[in-house]
C-alpha cells in the first residue's frame, strides 16, 4: 500500500507540473489574444490578393502597428496553422492544392473566407482543385457569355449548389444582390433579387468567381464586395513549391 501511495504521489506531482505548463500557455494564449485575432482578422480580409512576398510584408507593417499600440500578440504567429487543421491541409493537398506556404495561405482564405471570393489563376491549379473539392456536391461550370447563365444562377440558388462562374473580369450588375447578400425574408422563405425575380436563397449556395488573367484590372466595386485570391505564381512561390516538394 505504501509504495502504492507513493507511486500515486509521484504521478500527482508530475501531473501538477504539466498543469502549472499547460496553466501558463492558456495564460499567454490569454495575453496575446486580441493581437493574434486582428493578425488573423487583417490576414483573412486583405492578403488574399498580393504576391507571397508582399504578405510578409503587410504582416511585418501589422506588427510594427501593434507594437506602437501596446497590443500583445504572438510574434511567431503562423496564419496557416492557427487558422486550419492538419487533417484539412491533407485534404487540400490531395484534392489538388500545392503544397507551397502561398497555396496553403489562399486555401485558407477560401475555407474562411465570409464574403464570396474571387480566384486570380493563371495556371488553372486552383480552379483544379476547387471542383475536386466540391465534387462530393453538385458544383456547376458557368461564364456571363453563357446564354443559359440567369437560368443556371437562379437553379444554383435556389437548390443550394455551388457556382464556379469563370472569366470574371468585370462584375455582372445581376450578382450586386447576391454579393452583397440583400436577403429578405418573407413568410418564413429566404429571397433574393436576381434580374426582376424574387428566388428562394439556399443558406447552402455558394458563388466562386474566377479569372485566369494575371493582370486583371478590378473596379474598387468589385474588390468591395468579394474576397480576393491570387494563385498568380511568382518567383519566390516557385521557390517554396521546390521546397516543398523536395522535403
Amino acid at each position: 500500500m505504501v509504495d502504492r501511495a507513493q507511486s500515486l504521489m509521484k504521478s500527482l506531482g508530475q501531473e501538477s507540473e504539466r498543469w502549472s505548463k499547460s496553466s501558463e500557455s492558456f495564460q499567454a494564449i490569454l495575453r496575446n489574444l486580441v493581437g493574434d485575432g486582428l493578425q488573423m482578422a487583417a490576414f483573412l480580409t486583405y492578403s488574399g490578393f498580393f504576391t507571397f512576398n508582399t504578405r510578409r510584408q503587410l504582416l511585418s507593417r501589422w506588427r510594427e502597428a501593434l507594437d506602437l499600440l501596446d497590443i500583445e500578440f504572438r510574434s511567431d504567429l503562423s496564419m496557416v496553422e492557427s487558422l486550419s487543421k492538419a487533417s484539412e491541409r491533407l485534404s487540400w493537398q490531395a484534392q489538388g492544392l500545392p503544397a507551397d506556404s502561398l497555396s496553403l495561405e489562399n486555401g485558407v482564405i477560401l475555407d474562411r473566407c465570409v464574403r464570396f471570393p474571387l480566384i486570380i489563376d493563371p495556371i488553372g491549379h486552383a480552379i483544379d482543385f476547387v471542383l475536386k473539392k466540391y465534387s462530393g456536391q453538385k458544383i456547376q461550370k458557368t461564364s456571363f457569355l453563357d446564354k443559359a447563365f440567369m437560368k443556371t444562377l437562379a437553379g444554383a440558388v435556389r437548390f443550394g449548389t455551388t457556382l464556379l462562374v469563370e472569366n470574371v473580369e468585370k462584375l455582372d450588375p445581376v450578382l450586386n444582390p447576391i454579393l452583397n447578400k440583400e436577403i429578405t425574408r418573407t413568410g418564413g422563405r429566404s429571397l433574393v433579387r436576381i434580374g426582376t425575380e424574387d428566388v428562394d436563397y439556399s443558406p447552402k449556395f455558394n458563388i466562386i468567381l474566377t479569372t485566369k488573367n494575371p493582370a486583371v484590372r478590378l473596379t474598387p466595386d468589385l474588390c468591395s464586395r468579394v474576397t480576393l485570391v491570387n494563385f498568380t505564381v511568382t518567383p519566390a512561390g516557385l521557390q517554396s513549391q521546390s521546397l516543398s516538394r523536395i522535403l
